[in-house]
């Protein structure tokens, strides 16, 4: 399976693109990135994105055939424009353009992760004892 993976020079994206690549069903990462990432791997292709508002058709070809986007780009900070444009119109040119050229019955995947509202400082509001519950937490993922 070819994926697509925004924002993996951030916490939450980098820790993403980390599984993808130890994840033996994915077979191929394309990374859109505003920066060269400093990780190599062969199942890892990188390209150099400057405006996630539009998709021209090189960067569409080259991501053609990918079942589905985790999309990781922004932060906290970030605008509305970065937040809630920019993943809007990813969705729409990979609905449009990369859809319909996937075989019949193969659904295309958009999981939309952000760090809004994430506190830095668990043990300030986390009942005794459920820090070591979220240890034990990606031991549990849904990606083996």
């Amino acid at each position: 399976m070819k994926i697509i993976i925004t924002g993996a020079t951030g916490y939450i994206g980098g820790g993403v693109l980390q599984r993808a690549l130890k994840v033996d069903q994915i077979t191929e990462v394309v990374v859109l990135s505003r920066r060269e990432i400093d990780i190599k791997h062969a199942k890892l292709k990188t390209i150099i994105k400057k405006d996630f508002a539009t998709y021209n058709d090189e960067e569409l070809s080259q991501l053609k055939g990918s079942q589905g986007c985790i999309w990781s780009l922004g932060s906290p900070g970030s605008s509305l424009e970065i937040k809630m444009g920019y993943p809007r119109a990813a969705l729409k040119a990979f609905t449009e353009h990369l859809v319909p050229q996937l075989p019949e019955k193969t659904p295309f995947r958009f999981i939309l992760t952000s760090g809004e509202a994430i506190i830095a400082d668990q043990k300030r509001w986390l009942p005794p004892g459920f820090e070591q519950v979220t240890r034990t937490w990606p031991a549990r993922s849904a990606m083996g």
